[in-house]
């Protein structure tokens, strides 16, 4: 692989990066609700869920989930329902009464890491962009193309959220200095995540059915 070669995929992966999608709903979510140091942990969830997809890719096991199509419906049927969940739990903590997340709270690691690993369009992007990248002629370095390319995905994508989370702190104060947005905020995020879900389902069912 060349240095032009990975400028290349570092373009097109932070073009893809503004692309909204679930990730950045769960991390907006955290960093305008709970603050900062939530916004930084639902990061580093979705940074340790693209590591873990990045290397499943670089061994092939991402490739074995397309080969079983049951198995990798049911991963996407997993995840749709597991957005609907998300969702619906964000709306239900609009009812209660505001509460101090303490630095331990694993919720934002886990509920982020989960909604990008169990996100089909995830594996899907790194079985489709990465290998457009790899030199294959290069023998045994294929895999180690494949995890430099996976774990530089990894990084970019903190980066990038974590710029996100300092400007979604800052619009966060903004607006919670005038009035108290925080239930639109619940109900509007939730909706989304719930609508996605939704939307993934259909997508499940209707490649399942294709497929046989």
């Amino acid at each position: 692989m060349t240095l032009d070669a990975w400028c290349l995929f570092t373009t097109v992966l932070l073009l893809a990066l503004l692309v909204p999608g679930p990730d950045m709903l769960v991390i907006i979510y955290w960093s305008t609700i709970k603050g900062r140091w939530c916004g930084i942990k639902a990061a580093l969830g979705v940074s340790a869920s693209s590591c873990l997809q990045a290397s499943l890719t670089a061994f092939g096991l991402s490739a074995l989930l397309r080969t079983f199509p049951f198995l990798f419906t049911t991963i996407k049927c997993v995840g749709a329902l597991y957005l609907v969940y998300t969702g619906l739990s964000i709306i239900k903590s609009a009812r209660l009464p505001p509460t101090f997340t303490q630095n331990s709270d694993s919720r934002p690691f886990i509920q982020a890491f989960f909604t990008n690993a169990l996100n089909p369009k995830a594996f899907l992007f790194f079985q489709a962009l990465l290998p457009q990248f790899i030199d294959f002629n290069a023998g045994d370095t294929v895999t180690r193309q494949f995890i430099v390319l996976g774990y530089t995905a990894s990084v970019l994508a903190l980066l990038y959220y974590l710029v996100l989370v300092e400007i979604m702190v800052f619009l966060g104060k903004q607006r919670f200095a005038k009035r108290d947005t925080s239930p639109l905020i619940h109900w509007l995020t939730g909706l989304l995540l719930i609508t996605l879900g939704i939307g993934l389902l259909f997508y499940a069912q209707q490649t399942n059915v294709s497929e046989t």
